[in-house]
């Protein structure tokens, strides 16, 4: 509501009524869960989850580094490409045979980050 001379006047929402933008500034209703191997946690304030908006895996992506600007160099090359030893899957598909970062992807989705570790 809106108070304009005297009256108060109805105010349209920016939103449509179930959508909204949570105080990661993340759009509800174009959101992907982004779930973090332990590895990459410390870089992500601990999260094991993190709400992403985005409609392809480069855009959800973005909208983790945004947020947790830590993650870039151990994800990206910084070139927009996800680097060679993590593998990023969108429910159980890996992202490479999708058609890598420009990979479109509905609303509600879980994408899942792993990384190779190496050990002897």
């Amino acid at each position: 509501m809106l108070h304009t001379g005297g009256k108060l006047t109805e105010v349209p929402s920016l939103y449509p009524a179930g959508r909204g933008v949570g105080s990661n500034g993340v759009d509800s209703e174009s959101s992907a869960t982004v779930v973090l191997p332990t590895m990459l946690r410390p870089h992500a304030a601990g999260s094991a989850k993190v709400l992403c908006s985005g409609s392809t895996v480069g855009e959800v992506l973005d909208s983790l580094i945004r947020q947790h600007p830590g993650l870039e160099a151990r994800i990206t090359t910084g070139k927009n490409e996800i680097r060679r030893f993590v593998n990023v899957y969108v429910e159980d598909e890996d992202v490479r045979a999708l058609g890598g970062v420009d990979a479109p992807i509905r609303a509600g989705v879980t994408i899942t980050i792993l990384c190779a570790v190496a050990g002897g």
